[in-house]
């Protein structure tokens, strides 16, 4: 889910694995910049479930963490600068970045490690028994920049089908280190439950979910449904007859501001405020996830959603349902 992070991945985690038997002798985590406590709970949720699994937690770089000192501007509003912010010439990573480095030395060049990250990486491989994999970066910054352009796209934050080639030889290579050779694992149970139901790909509301708010379509393939007034209500039910769980909501946000509007939730008496306006030039839908409340055993419910906005482009956009028992203060001290 792009440009999400770990959330939805911790909290539906037996949703999108499933409750078969099929076993996983190696798991990769690439969440890198957007990697956060919830890591901590997926990686735990899935050792628990598969105790004999290769964890590998990636560690790369990007070189939008790169920043030309002498004008203290980063690696993208350079390339947006000299190139468009849409790229109308469709330059590839490794003719923009030889440009900007024309006529620097590499002191010119600062990265911006983000140590707590690598921390965070390090903390949570040791808690399961993972491994930290680091991208090679070499220490002359204008090599890094060049040596290893040819495998990211332009938007300098994804991967091209050479870079997933390298990181696929540089996971054989890993497991080769570690004499990780024929693997077997054994099944675990499961910590904690859940049941998550998303409609953002197909568009198919469960008969669990009542409503009378509209199903659109947008960016050609994604739906939502859209509650762009007051009054509007989301109707659900817990799945599970035997125990309480969470309840949340699987929502867009955007930006520029006035993508979506802010907005008013009233569930079970309480009041959740939702801002799901990003801040940014470009225009961004990005799923976001909220927790509303509680619900006990085979319940009813109903949520309200009351829009703040009136002056949005679009309505707030609900894309689908979590049910969990995870308590995130159960795994941390505070929630």
């Amino acid at each position: 889910m792009k440009a999400s992070g770990p959330q939805y991945s911790a909290l539906c985690t037996q949703t999108v694995v499933g409750n078969d038997d099929t076993l996983y002798d190696v798991i990769i985590f690439e969440y890198n910049l957007l990697a956060d406590e919830y890591l901590e709970v997926l990686a735990q949720r899935l050792r628990a479930r598969f105790p004999q699994a290769v964890m590998i937690f990636m560690r790369i770089w990007l070189p939008f963490q790169f920043k030309h000192a002498p004008s203290n501007k980063a690696v993208l509003p350079l390339v947006h600068e000299r190139f468009g912010a849409l790229n109308p010439e469709k330059k590839t990573a490794k003719e923009m970045l030889a440009n900007l480095v024309e006529g620097t030395q590499p002191p010119d060049w600062i990265f911006h490690e983000r140590e707590d990250k690598k921390a965070l990486l390090e903390r949570i491989a040791s808690k399961v028994g993972g491994h930290v994999y680091h991208m090679p970066r070499p220490e002359n910054a204008i090599e890094a920049l060049t040596r290893y352009s040819k495998y990211y796209t332009p938007d300098m934050n994804h991967f091209t089908n050479a870079g997933h080639r390298f990181f696929q030889q540089e996971m054989v290579k890993l497991l080769h280190d570690l004499n990780a050779g024929e693997l077997t694992t054994q099944l675990g149970t499961w910590v904690d439950t859940d049941s998550c139901q998303l409609w953002y790909d197909t568009g198919i509301i469960p008969d669990s979910v009542t409503h009378e708010a509209p199903t659109v379509n947008f960016l050609s393939t994604r739906h939502a449904l859209e509650f762009p007034t007051k009054g509007n209500y989301l109707g659900f039910k817990n799945p599970f007859w035997d125990r309480p769980v969470f309840v949340w909501i699987d929502f867009m946000a955007g930006s520029p501001v006035g993508q979506y509007p802010k907005s008013l939730m009233l569930f079970a008496g309480l009041q959740v405020e939702i801002d799901p306006r990003l801040r940014g030039s470009g225009t961004l839908h990005v799923m976001k996830h909220a927790k509303i409340g509680m619900l006990h055993p085979g319940e009813q419910a109903k949520l309200f959603i009351d829009s703040m906005d009136k002056e949005a482009d679009n309505g707030f956009r609900i894309v689908g349902m979590i049910y969990t028992t995870i308590q995130m203060s159960d795994w941390f001290e505070v929630e």
